[in-house]
């Protein structure tokens, strides 16, 4: 008993949007693959995704830090212990 499995490769392809038919890359998927910091559409788009997520995460940093006014200092640290009878010592 033989069986043949094929493999459509094309068919999840990152695919660039399209005005009148004609398909155009993104700028910035343009820029990166100019300059030559990635060889495919895909990669960039992954770059992309990494970036605009590390901007993210620092805006969330700046925004606790200084709007939220989260800060760690030594004051406002808490030290918890434990004993040997199994006592739990909360200090400031």
């Amino acid at each position: 008993m033989t069986t043949e499995i094929s493999f459509e490769e094309n068919k999840y392809q990152i695919k660039s949007r399209s005005i009148l038919g004609e398909s155009q890359v993104p700028a910035m998927t343009k820029f990166l693959l100019n300059k030559g910091i990635v060889k495919t559409e895909k990669t960039a788009h992954i770059l992309l995704i990494i970036i605009s997520l590390l901007f993210f995460s620092f805006a969330m940093f700046i925004f606790s830090y200084y709007v939220l006014d989260i800060k760690i200092t030594e004051s406002n640290k808490t030290e918890i212990n434990i004993t040997d009878e199994g006592n739990i010592i909360i200090s400031p």
